[in-house]
């Protein structure tokens, strides 16, 4: 830049006055699939495996593609050792280009200077861009407007789900963030202060260790939020359980893993879960299962909480995650936040599809269970949505906010969480946890006691409560269960005021 335009920083101060962008969104690696679905389009839709098969031929039938994919293998490698060199704010295991392009308008911009740059939602959030995401926080004003893809307003051809950040600001010696939300092109040009939520650089690095900034639809989702803000972090170990994201099982394709499974379901095989496994207090044994781990001395072996007793019965002991999480989950779907119980047998969970949380030595069944029943809960949910991109990563489940819960009310989330677990057909669960059918009431009747016993919590009321719910659609939370919330609350409300 200086030999290129060498008025601007010959001057003082030096540099330009504006930076404005929207710099490529790629990584830097080189990704197989990607350069090869140019070549056979098909290639995406087939499963690891197979995709990987398939690639190995195409190099074999393709020699000029496959010579240029090895020029291009040497080039990418050449570039990440630079940019790893000459950039220093980026983060990560990847390279990513929008990083880079960030991190260099910061350094050409003089002081005073703008830049405006529209970059992908994971600058807020993902860990890999924390360095950046603290150098900014806490050195400038900025403005950042949220928003999906829906209906193509801001991307042609990118899927409606993907959230864009349009990012604006300048140096400041009292910096502060000003989070807004759109939902068209006009919303942008009608931004305004006032509808947005305003944070100091020390609130947002009061938030969390990494700087992240929360999704907000609203100014009034503030409110909610700083009546859950101060509460005990699952991670902190100051509420009534310690807990963290656990992923310790990799049987994907370069996993370590990966080496104990096979295709194969024989006899007695335990099944490594995808995705589509885990919905809320249940499995959805109809998806069919891709990966089967048949040498159960192998499994024990890694230590990870597999045991085996004198009778050679195998099952996950006390030192393995009760619950299990879906990790691709996306902060405008239906639910956010899905978890179930893991069986005593027959089950994995696997980086990348489904997490499970850990939780610390002397976490008695009741407070596993309780943990289960609360992050089902639309207030688990709302809180972890502020942070959620496309994935429950670990600052996700870590910095999940705890209830204020005594040991009577972990006592009844826990024996709800039990009764709907065994209505959906479980009975001893991992750890060696019975449960059973303790209520008379209907499921959708507990439900709604343990989503007032989350609101509790926090003392959440009626009007908190509406502002959650407009961040679910019908599907997450049906009309019958945001009418009995709205009942009881109003009616927990009334009582407390007779009080």
């Amino acid at each position: 830049m200086p030999v290129q335009f060498p008025e601007v920083f010959r001057r003082e101060p030096s540099g330009f006055d504006c930076i404005v962008g929207n710099p490529p969104w790629d990584k830097v690696r080189h990704e197989p699939q990607q350069f090869w679905v140019t070549v056979s389009p098909g290639l995406n839709a087939l499963v690891d495996d197979a995709r990987e098969a398939a690639i190995t031929d195409l190099r074999r039938s393709h020699p000029t593609e496959a010579e240029r994919e090895r020029a291009e293998i040497l080039w990418r490698s050449a570039q990440q050792e630079l940019f790893k060199t000459a950039f220093t704010l980026r983060g990560g295991t990847h390279v990513e280009l929008s990083q880079l392009v960030l991190e260099r308008a910061l350094r050409v911009t003089r002081t005073g200077g703008s830049l405006g740059l529209v970059l992908p939602r994971q600058l807020t959030v993902l860990a890999g861009w924390s360095v950046l995401r603290e150098h900014l926080t806490q050195n400038y004003d900025l403005q950042v407007v949220q928003g999906r893809n829906q209906g193509e307003w801001i991307f042609e051809g990118i899927h409606e789900s993907y959230a864009v950040v349009l990012l604006s600001g300048h140096a400041s010696k009292d910096p502060h963030t000003l989070l807004g939300v759109a939902t068209s092109a006009e919303d942008v040009k009608a931004w305004s202060r006032q509808a947005c939520v305003r944070l100091s650089a020390a609130e947002v690095a009061d938030l969390s260790p990494s700087h992240v900034l929360p999704w907000f639809g609203s100014p009034s989702d503030r409110v909610v939020f700083d009546t859950m803000c101060n509460a005990p972090k699952l991670a902190g170990g100051k509420g009534w359980i310690h807990g963290w994201h656990d992923a310790r099982w990799d049987f994907r394709g370069t996993g370590p893993d990966r080496g104990l499974t096979s295709r194969t379901d024989q006899v007695g095989a335990w099944r490594v879960m995808m995705t589509a496994h885990v919905d809320a207090f249940a499995f959805d044994y109809g998806e069919p299962f891709k990966q089967y781990v048949n040498d159960h001395l192998a499994l024990a072996a890694k230590g990870r909480g597999v045991v085996i007793d004198e009778h050679g019965n195998v099952s996950l002991g006390t030192d393995h995650p009760v619950i299990a999480v879906r990790h691709p989950s996306r902060s405008d779907d239906s639910r956010t936040l899905i978890a179930t119980a893991l069986p005593a047998h027959g089950l994995l969970h696997n980086k990348g599809y489904v997490h499970a949380v850990a939780t610390a030595d002397g976490t008695s069944p009741d407070q596993e269970l309780a943990l289960l029943g609360y992050i089902n809960t639309i207030t688990a949910d709302w809180w972890a949505r502020r942070f959620t991109d496309r994935h429950i990563t670990a600052p996700v489940l870590n910095q999940l906010a705890l209830p204020d819960w005594n040991d009577a009310q972990v006592e009844e989330a826990a024996a709800i969480t039990g009764t709907l677990l065994a209505r959906s057909g479980a009975t001893t669960l991992a750890g060696d946890i019975t449960v059973v059918d303790a209520h008379e009431e209907t499921s959708e009747a507990l439900l709604v006691r343990l989503n007032q016993l989350a609101l509790d919590g926090f003392l959440l009321t009626t009007p908190h409560l509406e502002i959650m719910l407009k961040d679910f659609k019908t599907k997450g939370v049906p009309l019958t269960l945001r009418v009995a919330l709205h009942e009881v609350v109003a009616a927990s409300a009334a009582v407390a005021g007779q009080q």
